[in-house]
């Protein structure tokens, strides 16, 4: 463990003073969103909203991405990503403060989908700034420290958002407006470190850009149908997990809070070995091996079992699942050709946030008339035939790296 921790401040070290302040912002830009994830569904849910409604207020927000992905993803690459950080550390602290005031259903599914799209920025631009100020060879740290930092930033967003509540002595719906309120101030933070930030797009032009776009969108695609299925899957149960624990469990919000944020120090710990499993059995069968060990905890979920069995299979299942999202991007940044990047990230978040908009209304229907236990099945379903279909899309196949041919070598897993 202290050789990867060194490796992981080597790799920091190294990266330049904007990547510093780039991933500083994504800290506090994920403790605003991870508070925001654990207690938004207890606020509506304390404010008298029924599962489903919620269900649909939730499915607007992957609307709202899927509708401006693509379009953000140009502009990206022809503009630059700082000016996308920028409105995003702006918008955040702004519509979060206006979903904490209001119990109104057609402002919430407005706001969650404008709350949508700039989550799309963030996403949108954050792995294309990292990729083209690094080197390709500090890619796989860089984006496992970004997984690191983020979920870092769960595990204080999620902690403190169930504590702070818990501190107004009033009604429990009163005191999560409150806390939403103090972590949309709180977020304001992040824009004063993304403006000092300067793009480097010429520093670490290590490849080429494809006259044609067949290879990209080859592989595009590939990325594309994984993502449905994963997407699809996620939807369907995981923007419910807390009200699992509150309806199945009873557990008051600070209790649901102290879970999240143990369970975001999960997606931290696994996470760290990321870089030395790529190292060791390659980018591919490192984040396909994290995906399979999730599956059997999500059938333990639907089994209905005890707290304390239900509690360590929810960390056990985010912290699996989550930690193969670097290796997945860094294979995406290093397969996709420079100029299309961005272009090609919007396209896959379109995929990932229209299915996992469907998901979750889908998820809050089933979940309404038959309960959690049929939806944690469904997705262990959804993921196994992913995992299936990703390892054999890209066993053995030579891909296009940006005008140079690489064989990623997965013999059998």
């Amino acid at each position: 463990m202290k050789s990867i921790i060194i490796d992981f401040t080597v790799a920091l070290r190294k990266s330049s003073h904007s990547v510093k302040l780039a991933l500083f912002a994504m800290f506090i830009i994920s403790i605003s969103q991870y508070a925001y994830m654990t207690i938004f569904n207890l606020y509506l849910s304390a404010g008298g909203l029924n599962t489903a409604l919620i269900g649909g207020i939730l499915f607007m927000s992957g609307i709202g991405a899927s509708i401006f992905a693509f379009p953000t993803g140009i502009l990206g690459d022809r503009f630059g990503r700082k000016k996308f950080l920028v409105l995003s550390s702006i918008l955040i602290p702004f519509i979060i403060f206006i979903q904490a005031i209001t119990l109104n259903s057609k402002i919430l599914a407005i706001f969650s989908l404008l709350y949508g799209i700039v989550t799309l920025v963030i996403r949108i631009s954050i792995d294309p700034f990292l990729a083209e100020n690094s080197s390709s060879e500090e890619r796989v740290h860089l984006f496992s420290l970004l997984f690191v930092i983020t979920n870092l930033g769960g595990v204080v967003g999620s902690f403190f958002s169930g504590e702070i509540s818990g501190l107004f002595k009033t009604t429990e719906f009163i005191s999560l407006r409150y806390t939403l309120i103090l972590f949309s101030i709180f977020s304001l933070i992040s824009l004063f470190l993304v403006l000092p930030i300067k793009e480097e797009r010429s520093k670490h032009n290590d490849t080429k850009v494809y006259e044609k776009p067949g290879p990209d969108f080859i592989i595009a695609f590939k990325f594309a149908v994984q993502s449905a299925l994963i997407g699809l899957g996620a939807g369907i149960i995981v923007p419910f997990l807390n009200l699992y624990f509150k309806d199945h469990f009873h557990l008051k919000p600070g209790s649901i809070g102290t879970i999240f944020s143990v369970g975001s120090f999960f997606f931290l710990f696994f996470g760290l070995f990321g870089p030395r499993i790529s190292k060791k059995i390659g980018i591919l069968r490192g984040a396909i091996l994290y995906e399979l060990l999730s599956v059997p905890f999500l059938i333990i979920l639907g089994s209905k079992p005890p707290l304390v069995l239900a509690i360590f299979s929810f960390w056990f299942r985010g912290g699996l699942m989550n930690a193969g999202i670097p290796l997945l991007s860094t294979l995406q940044m290093n397969l996709i050709s420079r100029g299309r990047r961005g272009t090609i990230s919007g396209f896959l978040i379109i995929v990932d946030n229209l299915s996992r908009a469907f998901g979750t209304l889908i998820g809050g229907f089933l979940i309404d008339k038959y309960g959690f236990g049929l939806n944690f099945y469904l997705t262990a379903i959804l993921y196994s035939v992913s995992i299936f279909y990703f390892y054999r899309a890209f066993k053995n196949n030579k891909e296009i790296n940006h005008g140079e041919v690489v064989e990623i070598k997965e013999s059998g897993f």
